[in-house]
């Protein structure tokens, strides 16, 4: 029998995530393009159903100008 993993959580909420960006006064398109990442990866991120590597966490905190442990401090409730 296989043994499922557990999959990691997000870094953050995605209510958060969308705030910070929307904070900043970022389209997705923007976002995506400050962070050379795809809007649709983007927008993936924010509603939760793709999980960013470390890099992509650093690429987004980088655009919108914040600390990846804001980030990483959101996810914890803190």
């Amino acid at each position: 029998m296989r043994r499922r993993l557990a999959r990691p959580g997000p870094i953050a909420q995605p209510e958060h995530r969308r705030a910070e960006r929307e904070r900043k006064g970022l389209s997705q398109e923007e976002l995506g393009f400050e962070a050379e990442l795809d809007r649709n990866y983007v927008s993936g991120i924010e509603r939760g159903v793709r999980n960013p590597t470390v890099v992509t966490i650093r690429r987004i905190a980088a655009a919108l100008e914040v600390a990846p442990s804001t980030l990483e401090k959101a996810a914890e409730g803190g």
